[in-house]
């Protein structure tokens, strides 16, 4: 099984360097890449956030080809806005892990330069990052003319700027994410869960309260970043502890007939019933949570929930008629369903999907939960369940046998509709998430060693 995954990972390498080699985002089916900016220059993403993986999966040969394309062409000189926040996760968290892997010191002194073009980012009043900035000038942006920032955005820079200065000895990266991490823990909690949005002032802030998009990567920061810090901030972890009793007092649901447990939003006092699959982080956020308490009762407790949510999550994909889950899914009560076009997942009473969220993009959180759940207790289902999840994607998101596999664009629909898109974070997450998975030596990146940041780029504990 984990042979049949590097074999994924070589074929969509192999089509990537054949056709678009050095793009920063890659479209298998005509074959071309493209630039995640306005400028045609690239900045690597693809290479920076596929180097572990190709590590990982011995696939040597490759993974030189990578480092030296990086080493050669890429100088961050790019005269155009990228995001902060997704060129910290892909490309700087990338280059610091194949790094920590590697030895190979070229990656520590591109990160160090992508590091050093990033900062200006943090230059606002209060400290918190604007949304984008222009790596050749520094200048920065925001979403819109009210300068909010999204707390995923803001919170979850801290892993990749803490390795850069351990590894260059050099605080000034450390200190510019810290200070956003200070300025978002003053903000108002509902009981431990901090507002999705807010401005860039650190004061105005709207009510609403979720652990999926725009939101997730913040709580799994927590957590992780008191795992890096050698378990030294006791502060972190109180905070994680006091997001998950939030979550339980205002996220999470069961469904009425099937009993799934599922994790919703709160928007303005109000509980919206989705559940999306960027949430199934949680369950091994939670699971790994779990591992590193000391208090039995509460332990069991939250592997019990993270246990919880990962079946919902599988469900999400045993229920498709492709077996690849949707974007997201929604809970009714029995008989009623969300939305007129609502479509009942197969098996369920009360799990539905709409037609413009049964899109697929491959996403790696419910194989990365099953990851951890796998360290996390031993048991085998997690590996059953990850490799239906892989043959789905292989049968339905295959175009070609020389290429990537591609987004999906209606999960319900067999055959399915194929999308022109691989997604950086396919190579990146989902594939390393079941490298890991089917790999029989727990030493391989030990969770005692490692922490992976939200791109699942594995950065050494302290």
């Amino acid at each position: 099984r984990k042979a049949a995954v590097v074999d994924a990972a070589r074929v969509c390498w192999h089509a990537y360097k054949r056709d678009a080699f050095g793009a920063d985002e890659y479209m298998p089916i005509s074959r071309k890449g493209a630039s995640v900016s306005s400028s045609p220059r690239g900045i690597g993403y693809m290479i920076a956030d596929s180097l572990d993986t190709l590590w990982l999966a011995g696939l040597k040969t490759e993974y030189q080809d990578g480092v030296r394309f990086l080493a050669q062409s890429v100088d961050f000189d790019v005269d155009a806005p990228v995001s902060v926040f997704e060129t910290t996760i892909r490309v700087l968290g990338g280059l610091l892990s194949a790094h920590a892997l590697s030895g190979d010191k070229v990656l520590l002194e591109k990160a160090r330069l992508l590091g050093d073009r990033l900062l200006p980012a943090f230059n606002t009043a209060s400290g918190l990052p604007a949304t984008f900035v222009n790596l050749a000038r520094g200048t920065t942006q925001f979403y819109g003319r009210d300068e909010t920032v999204n707390l995923a955005e803001a919170g979850t820079l801290q892993l990749e700027f803490n390795e850069l200065s351990r590894a260059t000895d050099d605080s000034r990266y450390r200190d510019a994410a810290q200070r956003a991490a200070d300025v978002i823990a003053q903000l108002p909690t509902l009981d431990g869960l901090a507002p999705t949005f807010f401005n860039v002032d650190g004061k105005r802030y709207r009510a609403v309260y979720k652990w999926g998009a725009s939101a997730d990567s913040y709580y799994e920061y927590l957590l992780k970043r008191w795992l890096q810090l050698g378990r030294s901030q006791p502060k972190l972890r109180a905070q994680y502890d006091a997001a998950v009793r939030g979550a339980r007092m205002h996220l999470l649901k069961t469904s009425p007939e099937d009993k799934l447990a599922y994790i919703g939003d709160m928007d303005d006092n109000k509980f919206v019933p989705v559940f999306e699959h960027l949430t199934c982080f949680a369950g091994g956020m939670l699971a790994l949570g779990a591992m590193t308490m000391s208090d039995q009762e509460a332990k069991q407790r939250d592997l019990d929930l993270a246990r919880d949510l990962t079946r919902a999550c599988d469900t999400m994909y045993s229920g498709s008629p492709s077996g690849l889950a949707p974007e997201r899914v929604r809970f009714s009560a029995a008989g009623q369903t969300p939305a007129p076009n609502a479509i009942k997942w197969s098996g369920t009473a009360d799990m539905y999907a709409v037609p413009d969220e049964r899109y697929s993009l491959l996403r790696p959180e419910t194989v990365e939960s099953m990851f951890i759940l796998w360290r996390a207790t031993g048991n085998v289902e997690y590996r059953e369940q990850g490799w239906r999840i892989f043959e789905a994607m292989r049968q339905h998101a295959k175009f070609s046998d020389d290429a990537c596999l591609v987004n999906v664009a209606d999960v319900a629909k067999v055959p399915t509709p194929k999308k022109d898109k691989v997604e950086t974070f396919f190579m990146a997450e989902t594939l390393k998430y079941l490298l890991l998975l089917f790999d029989d030596d727990a030493n391989t990146l030990s969770l005692d060693r490692f922490v992976f940041n939200t791109e699942a780029h594995p950065l050494p504990i302290f």
